[in-house]
């Protein structure tokens, strides 16, 4: 029989696997690779967001054995800014040891592939506990002899005064097109960095492919030159992609 828990409770008891105790074994797991296997810090990195998954699917695996929850939709909320917060917190910790450009990127991009990685897998498992509970009002609503409608989504048989459709999850009133702008902010960020790295590296490749001796060198007198330059340009383009939900993560207009 599952237990009755807060929201909070039930936050602190999925921060608890994926902000210590995971991570807590994660630092040993990579120290352990750093003195037998190497220093990579790539390779030490890839590691570490591994760990989280696997701590992700732990917590959300025992949280769904062991606890009712009523509100899924505010537990998600919840969670996401709380480790949003933490990885702000952890960004600027990391950043203020080292303040080279590169350093700086590479620390935004890691912990931005760890926000979107407890952000989507969060997410996918709240959401589907929505579904369930609609199913479940849904029916209790269609216990009454009250008036039924067909859903604007799937064209089902659905009660009047359901919000989204149990069948296809789809909001029958009127249809949200908003993605939160902290969620689109770290989406537009991550992407930016992205194709400012692709960018650079495009044509750091073509210029030494046309100019194969000293095309390192040149190559290395551009980024110093225009990689900031081109960073910016990459943050515009990424804010209007992301605005229009073209890049993934962006979300979709209804």
């Amino acid at each position: 029989m599952k237990n009755e828990k807060s929201n909070s409770n039930i936050v602190f008891t999925l921060l608890l696997y994926t902000v210590i105790i995971f991570p807590f074994f994660s630092m040993l797991l990579t120290y352990f690779i750093s003195k037998y296997i190497t220093e990579n810090p790539i390779v030490i990195d890839t590691t570490t967001l591994f760990m989280l998954f696997l701590s992700l699917k732990y917590a959300l695996s025992y949280i769904d054995k062991k606890i009712d929850i009523k509100e899924p939709k505010k537990v998600f909320e919840l969670s996401w800014k709380i480790f949003g917060a933490i990885n702000l917190i952890l960004l600027f910790m990391s950043i203020s040891k080292d303040f080279s450009l590169y350093h700086i990127i590479y620390i935004f991009f890691y912990y931005w592939i760890k926000f979107i990685i407890f952000y989507e897998m969060t997410r996918r498992y709240f959401s589907g506990l929505l579904n369930d509970t609609n199913m479940l009002e849904y029916k209790e609503l269609n216990k009454k002899d009250e008036v039924m409608v067909y859903c604007r989504g799937c064209g089902k048989e659905i009660h009047e005064t359901a919000e989204s459709c149990p069948h296809c999850g789809a909001p029958q009133n009127i249809p949200s097109t908003k993605t939160n702008g902290v969620t689109l902010f770290f989406v537009g960020l991550g992407w930016s960095i992205v194709i400012w790295f692709v960018s650079l590296f495009t044509i750091g490749f073509f210029i030494g492919f046309v100019n194969p001796e000293d095309g390192a060198e040149i190559a290395g007198k551009f980024g110093e030159d225009y990689g900031i330059v081109l960073l910016l340009v990459s943050m515009i383009v990424s804010a209007i992609l992301t605005k229009l939900r073209i890049l993934p993560g962006s979300g979709k207009k209804a």
